[in-house]
């Protein structure tokens, strides 16, 4: 199955391809041109036929184009070889794939049917296509690495954390005026019980200290208390 791709300039990674009346590129000679203006409803004046990969690249460059379609494997030969700057830019559009021709009748078709279903499953396909997209690849595994998207910083974020955070405290607060305004009556006699008991504490120790103050032939040592 053959799909088609968008590869956009990485300077404009948020095309509104129809709002915005941008301009793309295609291979004239594919289905692709008649899949834009029939289909998804480019405007024909808004299509620009590219003839070469290489040409795709110069057309980037130029401004003429602003994002240009694939089919999928066209889409991989294009990034390994431009690996820098572009990027494929929203989901792919499943459409009818190439096929192999046989005279009716022929017990190479069910072989070949087999044969690539074969080679699809147990990874070999995958291999040998890295290794081809390899070979167009001017680019150092460094520069590939770069071109892997980014995680999503958290600034833009920081408002919506913001926001959360408050509604999030409001809540709690509500939720404990509530309780306490419920158990009012509970809390107060609480707070009134520790509060007696640390003026029974205090009133105790000032009895002491006094105590000794009045008697001062009273000796106290560690193991004494005041009489």
């Amino acid at each position: 199955m053959v799909s088609s791709m968008i590869t956009v300039s990485r300077f404009h990674p948020s095309l509104d391809l129809h709002h915005n009346n941008y301009v793309v590129g295609c291979n004239g000679n594919s289905f692709i041109s008649h899949y834009l203006v029939h289909v998804l409803h480019f405007s024909p004046k808004n299509i620009r036929h590219i003839n070469s990969i290489e040409e795709y690249h110069e057309s980037f460059k130029k401004g003429q184009i602003d994002a240009a379609f694939f089919v999928s494997p066209h889409a991989n030969v294009f990034l390994a070889k431009y690996c820098q700057g572009y990027e494929k830019f929203g989901s792919s559009i499943k459409l009818s794939g190439f096929s192999f021709v046989f005279p009716k009748g022929s017990t190479l078709a069910e072989d070949m049917s087999e044969a690539v279903l074969k080679e699809t499953e147990n990874g070999k396909i995958n291999i040998l296509e890295e290794n081809m997209l390899r070979t167009f690849s001017r680019c150092s595994q460094s520069a590939q690495e770069s071109n892997v998207p980014r995680g999503l910083d958290p600034q833009p974020f920081i408002g919506l954390f913001i926001v959360s955070g408050s509604i999030s405290a409001i809540v709690f607060f509500t939720i404990l005026t509530h309780l306490i305004a419920k158990r009012k009556d509970l809390i107060w006699n609480w707070i009134q019980l520790n509060l007696i008991r640390i003026v029974e504490k205090w009133l105790t120790l000032s009895l002491q200290i006094r105590s000794v103050h009045h008697d001062p032939g009273v000796e106290l040592t560690p193991n004494q208390t005041a009489a």
